[in-house]
Protein backbone atom coordinates (compact mmCIF):
# COMPACT_ATOMS: atom_id res chain seq x y z
CA UNK A 1 0.00 0.00 0.00
CA UNK A 2 1.53 3.54 -1.30
CA UNK A 3 0.64 6.44 0.10
CA UNK A 4 1.87 10.13 0.70
CA UNK A 5 1.78 11.33 4.10
CA UNK A 6 3.16 14.48 5.47
CA UNK A 7 4.81 14.20 9.54
CA UNK A 8 5.56 17.34 11.33
CA UNK A 9 6.95 17.46 14.88
CA UNK A 10 7.89 20.05 17.24
CA UNK A 11 9.04 20.33 20.63
CA UNK A 12 9.29 22.83 23.34
CA UNK A 13 11.29 21.54 26.54
CA UNK A 14 11.61 24.44 29.49
CA UNK A 15 13.71 23.88 32.41
CA UNK A 16 12.38 24.43 35.53
CA UNK A 17 14.67 27.80 36.16
CA UNK A 18 13.60 28.61 32.35
CA UNK A 19 17.36 29.56 31.93
CA UNK A 20 17.10 27.94 28.56
CA UNK A 21 14.37 26.64 26.50
CA UNK A 22 14.75 24.60 22.86
CA UNK A 23 12.62 24.15 20.14
CA UNK A 24 12.97 22.05 17.29
CA UNK A 25 10.89 21.36 14.43
CA UNK A 26 10.83 18.55 11.42
CA UNK A 27 8.68 18.39 8.58
CA UNK A 28 8.87 14.82 6.64
CA UNK A 29 7.46 13.70 3.66
CA UNK A 30 7.30 10.30 2.64
CA UNK A 31 5.72 8.03 0.36
CA UNK A 32 7.37 5.03 2.67
CA UNK A 33 6.65 4.29 6.12
CA UNK A 34 8.04 6.57 8.73
CA UNK A 35 7.47 4.89 12.16
CA UNK A 36 8.88 6.76 15.13
CA UNK A 37 9.34 10.43 16.05
CA UNK A 38 10.33 10.86 19.54
CA UNK A 39 12.50 13.32 21.60
CA UNK A 40 14.24 12.96 25.41
CA UNK A 41 14.07 16.26 27.91
CA UNK A 42 13.25 17.14 30.92
CA UNK A 43 9.73 17.46 32.57
CA UNK A 44 9.53 20.21 35.34
CA UNK A 45 6.05 21.82 37.11
CA UNK A 46 3.38 24.26 35.84
CA UNK A 47 4.72 25.96 32.70
CA UNK A 48 7.55 23.86 32.64
CA UNK A 49 6.83 20.60 30.82
CA UNK A 50 7.71 18.99 27.97
CA UNK A 51 5.42 19.69 24.87
CA UNK A 52 5.55 17.71 21.52
CA UNK A 53 3.55 18.70 18.35
CA UNK A 54 2.95 16.50 15.29
CA UNK A 55 0.36 17.26 12.25
CA UNK A 56 -0.84 13.88 10.13
CA UNK A 57 -2.29 13.98 6.89
CA UNK A 58 -3.63 10.78 6.23
CA UNK A 59 -5.60 8.93 9.11
CA UNK A 60 -3.23 6.90 11.26
CA UNK A 61 -3.15 4.47 14.08
CA UNK A 62 -0.57 6.07 16.70
CA UNK A 63 0.86 4.43 19.86
CA UNK A 64 1.86 7.71 21.84
CA UNK A 65 4.23 7.28 24.84
CA UNK A 66 5.99 9.01 27.33
CA UNK A 67 8.41 6.93 29.12
CA UNK A 68 10.42 7.72 32.75
CA UNK A 69 11.30 5.09 34.75
CA UNK A 70 12.34 2.36 31.83
CA UNK A 71 15.05 5.04 31.33
CA UNK A 72 16.18 4.82 34.76
CA UNK A 73 16.98 0.45 33.35
CA UNK A 74 18.91 1.95 30.92
CA UNK A 75 21.13 4.12 32.88
CA UNK A 76 19.70 7.63 32.23
CA UNK A 77 19.57 9.58 35.75
CA UNK A 78 17.02 11.61 37.25
CA UNK A 79 14.53 9.98 35.70
CA UNK A 80 10.54 11.27 35.81
CA UNK A 81 8.46 8.63 38.25
CA UNK A 82 5.39 9.02 36.44
CA UNK A 83 4.93 10.16 33.41
CA UNK A 84 0.92 11.48 32.14
CA UNK A 85 0.16 12.15 28.87
CA UNK A 86 -2.46 14.59 27.75
CA UNK A 87 -3.15 15.04 24.08
CA UNK A 88 -4.87 18.27 22.41
CA UNK A 89 -6.45 18.95 18.97
CA UNK A 90 -5.85 22.17 17.06
CA UNK A 91 -8.10 23.80 19.21
CA UNK A 92 -7.09 23.19 22.22
CA UNK A 93 -9.91 20.81 23.36
CA UNK A 94 -8.39 17.64 25.37
CA UNK A 95 -8.92 14.73 23.67
CA UNK A 96 -7.20 11.99 25.61
CA UNK A 97 -5.32 11.51 28.69
CA UNK A 98 -3.20 8.65 30.34
CA UNK A 99 -1.14 8.30 33.97
CA UNK A 100 -0.61 4.60 33.66
CA UNK A 101 -1.01 2.64 30.20
CA UNK A 102 -2.32 -0.40 32.36
CA UNK A 103 -5.41 1.61 32.77
CA UNK A 104 -5.91 2.77 29.24
CA UNK A 105 -8.39 0.88 27.18
CA UNK A 106 -6.65 -0.24 24.08
CA UNK A 107 -3.50 -1.73 26.88
CA UNK A 108 -3.94 -5.25 26.13
CA UNK A 109 -3.63 -4.49 22.17
CA UNK A 110 -0.68 -2.94 23.41
CA UNK A 111 0.87 -5.56 25.22
CA UNK A 112 -0.43 -7.76 22.18
CA UNK A 113 1.84 -5.73 19.86
CA UNK A 114 5.04 -5.37 21.85
CA UNK A 115 4.47 -1.65 22.81
CA UNK A 116 3.48 -1.92 26.41
CA UNK A 117 6.22 0.36 28.51
CA UNK A 118 8.23 -1.76 30.60
CA UNK A 119 6.75 -0.32 34.17
CA UNK A 120 2.97 0.44 34.61
CA UNK A 121 3.98 3.84 36.22
CA UNK A 122 4.67 4.87 32.13
CA UNK A 123 1.78 6.60 30.07
CA UNK A 124 0.75 4.75 26.66
CA UNK A 125 -2.33 5.78 24.23
CA UNK A 126 -3.11 3.26 21.18
CA UNK A 127 -5.64 5.55 19.10
CA UNK A 128 -6.31 6.07 15.56
CA UNK A 129 -5.83 9.99 14.77
CA UNK A 130 -7.75 11.85 11.89
CA UNK A 131 -5.64 14.00 9.48
CA UNK A 132 -4.37 17.28 11.60
CA UNK A 133 -2.46 18.69 14.31
CA UNK A 134 -1.87 17.58 17.69
CA UNK A 135 0.32 18.38 20.84
CA UNK A 136 1.13 16.20 23.26
CA UNK A 137 1.88 17.77 26.63
CA UNK A 138 4.16 15.38 29.19
CA UNK A 139 3.91 15.91 32.90
CA UNK A 140 4.71 14.74 36.35
CA UNK A 141 2.17 12.80 37.95
CA UNK A 142 1.85 14.22 41.71
CA UNK A 143 3.56 17.21 40.03
CA UNK A 144 6.59 14.84 39.91
CA UNK A 145 9.81 16.31 37.52
CA UNK A 146 12.42 14.54 35.91
CA UNK A 147 13.92 13.36 32.44
CA UNK A 148 11.76 11.91 30.32
CA UNK A 149 10.95 10.50 26.60
CA UNK A 150 7.73 11.00 24.55
CA UNK A 151 7.48 9.00 21.39
CA UNK A 152 5.13 8.57 18.29
CA UNK A 153 4.79 5.36 16.40
CA UNK A 154 2.75 5.15 13.37
CA UNK A 155 2.02 1.61 13.21
CA UNK A 156 -0.47 1.93 10.71
CA UNK A 157 0.31 -0.82 8.02
CA UNK A 158 1.42 -2.75 10.70
CA UNK A 159 -2.16 -3.50 12.38
CA UNK A 160 -4.03 -4.18 9.02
Amino acid sequence: MKRRVVFYFWVSIFTSLLMWNSVGFAQIETDGVLVNLSTRGYVGTGDNVMIAGFCVSDYLTLVIRALGPSLGARGVYGVLSDPRIDIYDSRGLLLVSNDDWQQYPTASILRQIGMAPSSPREAAILDTAPPGCYTVVVRGAGGSTGIALVEVYDITLFIL
